[in-house]
């Protein structure tokens, strides 16, 4: 099965049969993005804001390692 990095730790830290392998060097680089509402600037700043935020301070690394996706 081919899938995202993300999802393939996922499902190896929830079922130990399987294995994620080559997460370390993926074929591919993606990034996840989230949607807002056309219009809504100030929550579109807010999102961005706080997500430089989490990773200027280490928390979504801090996540993935907790959440066995790393």
């Amino acid at each position: 099965m081919v899938t995202e990095t993300p999802e393939a730790l996922y499902y190896q830290s929830i079922d130990k049969r399987l294995e994620a392998s080559g997460c370390a060097d993926p074929f591919t680089k993606s990034q996840f993005g989230y949607l807002i509402p056309k219009g809504e600037q100030r929550l579109l700043n807010t999102v961005n804001f706080m997500m430089d935020e989490m990773k200027l301070k280490g928390v979504e690394e801090d996540l993935m390692e907790k959440n066995a996706l790393k």
